[in-house]
């Protein structure tokens, strides 16, 4: 069976394969590599390698007045527009998992689907903490 982990398990992986290099501590912004957002400007993450934030200043800028006037109406509509978008990202999960050596493990907790990723090499500083990705938030917790 094929897994789909949807927009939010990329967005958790990514947040994962931060936090595990470069550390909670490292989450403060830098000035030197920003995209710019209509009158947003958002700076990679200071404390994260020059690699990581070449990789992340590099990366194509979102075009936000294309998706103006984009709504969806029906659930028909939207059951579409999920399941093109699972199937989009699910492509591209297996490739990203092997480059940032992680693993992802689909696990239920309390009857929800969640996804356990692992990577290969934790921080020292997060030996001992839990990255909690909660869709529109994620949370550190110090065990």
């Amino acid at each position: 069976m094929k897994k789909s982990y949807g927009a939010p398990g990329v967005v958790a992986i990514f947040a994962t394969l931060l936090i595990s290099i470069i550390g909670a501590q490292g989450l403060a912004l830098a000035d030197e590599k920003v995209w710019t957002l209509q009158e947003r400007t958002l700076p990679a993450p200071a404390a994260a390698s020059e690699v990581l934030r070449d990789s992340i200043a590099t990366a194509p800028q979102p075009d936000v007045s294309s998706n103006k006037g984009f709504t969806l109406e029906t659930t028909e509509e939207w059951s579409k527009f999920i399941h093109a978008r699972d199937e989009a990202t699910s492509a591209i999960i297996k490739p990203l998992a092997d480059r940032f050596k992680v693993t992802i493990k689909e696990e239920k907790v309390a009857g929800v689907t969640v996804w356990r990723v692992t990577p290969a090499n934790i921080n020292p500083l997060n030996q001992n903490r839990l990255f909690v990705y909660a869709h529109g938030g994620g949370y550190v917790i110090n065990n």
